[in-house]
């Protein structure tokens, strides 16, 4: 084995096991990687959420919730959870009228986080989800009993997943190029295990793709 790229949430007792390998390693999506002295490719997840957040509160929307999985499970959830949170905060909005749905980020919790919204959180308007395939539970629970989407719910995914642009409607998200951060992951690797290399993070950008899941609100 000439080198690892790891992805994906671990115990304290892998990374300190990984600690001890040695071997190139360049984690993705990953803030454990500082602490570690290790290489990191990535995106910057709170700037993304927080982009995603304020764009559903210039159209309009007071009561914006944030459809999740545990927060805590990992860095990308919460620092997702961090970006929506200063939005709010920035924006003086109620804390009590945007809730956090936790959900598991699958199209079934998405259909699930549909009911909680419907059942619980009637009065929210719009709703960031940190995952495409979230959202598109979320639409397609609507569709079943009749409700609208962006009508009675605006809404934003996270990711740009090829499906999006055939989804009815079409999912306005975030969009983090996953193709790239592949290509950047294994040139750094390549270039470590060759000697060339040295720790460092890439921060790759993202771009909010708009289609028809927003729209704007006079609340």
């Amino acid at each position: 084995l000439d080198g690892i790229a790891v992805l994906g949430y671990f115990q304290d007792e892998f990374w300190e096991e990984l600690k001890h390998l040695s071997l190139p390693k360049v984690l993705i999506d990953s803030y454990e990687f500082r602490a570690l002295h290790f290489c990191n490719v990535g995106i910057n997840d709170e700037n993304a959420a927080y982009l995603a957040t304020k764009h559903l509160i210039t159209m309009g929307h007071r009561k914006v919730a944030l459809i999740t999985s545990e927060i805590m499970e990992s860095g990308v959830n919460y620092h997702r959870y961090l970006g929506f949170k200063r939005a709010i905060e920035e924006s003086e909005l109620e804390e009590e009228a945007c809730p956090i749905i936790t959900t598991g980020i699958n199209f079934k919790g998405g259909v699930q986080a549909g009911h909680t919204l419907l059942n619980s959180y009637p009065q929210v308007t719009a709703a960031f989800a940190v995952a495409d395939i979230i959202a598109l539970g979320v639409i397609k629970l609507y569709h079943q009993i009749g409700k609208s989407i962006p009508k009675d719910l605006s809404l934003i995914g996270f990711d740009d997943l090829s499906v999006c642009q055939f989804s009815y409607p079409g999912l306005t998200t975030i969009r983090q190029d996953t193709f790239q951060k592949g290509v950047e992951v294994a040139r750094l690797l390549l270039a470590n295990v060759n000697g060339n290399g040295e720790i460092k993070e890439i921060e790759l950008p993202v771009e909010l793709i708009m289609r028809q899941t927003v729209q704007a609100t006079l609340e």
